[in-house]
């Protein structure tokens, strides 16, 4: 059951033999054409300059932080070129870029710690109310966030 669940029919073709495996893997397309990672459907293992590394433990490490209400962080790039970037809600005494960094070099090793950390003032949200981690993926990588 597992097996067919992962392996899905290609939603391009008719043809039932034709099918696709469901990797999890989240990507955009560039306005030329490209596919780009932006990261997985959870928050699985993703690899960072050859570092094995859960996305949750970047994101529980912000939470730690006391103006921070809420973070979710990504991976943009791949093999040597990946970097961590994470965007972050914070409480109305809020706290600055440097500030935030400072705290995650303390709690992190190099590799996992953000090479950006972008302060928002909402976060995109799901029909369901859960953080719209795709969404966040894409505005990192456009460079669309605002403060």
């Amino acid at each position: 059951d597992l097996t067919q669940a992962a392996f899905r029919q290609n939603p391009l073709h008719d043809d039932y033999s034709d099918v696709m495996f469901a990797t999890g893997d989240l990507v955009i397309r560039s306005a030329d054409g490209t596919l780009v990672f932006v990261g997985r459907k959870n928050t699985q293992i993703v690899k960072v300059k050859g570092h094995r590394v859960d996305l949750a433990e970047v994101e529980h490490a912000l939470s730690q932080h006391e103006r921070v209400l809420e973070s979710v962080a990504s991976v943009l790039g791949e093999a040597e070129t990946a970097r961590i970037e994470a965007v972050v809600l914070l409480d109305l005494d809020g706290a600055d870029e440097k500030e935030l960094l400072r705290h995650c070099r303390g709690l992190l090793p190099k590799y996992m710690t953000p090479a950006k950390i972008r302060i928002m003032s909402e976060l995109p949200r799901t029909r369901t109310g859960k953080v719209d981690r795709l969404r966040v993926a894409e505005m990192i990588s456009n460079e669309g966030i605002g403060s």
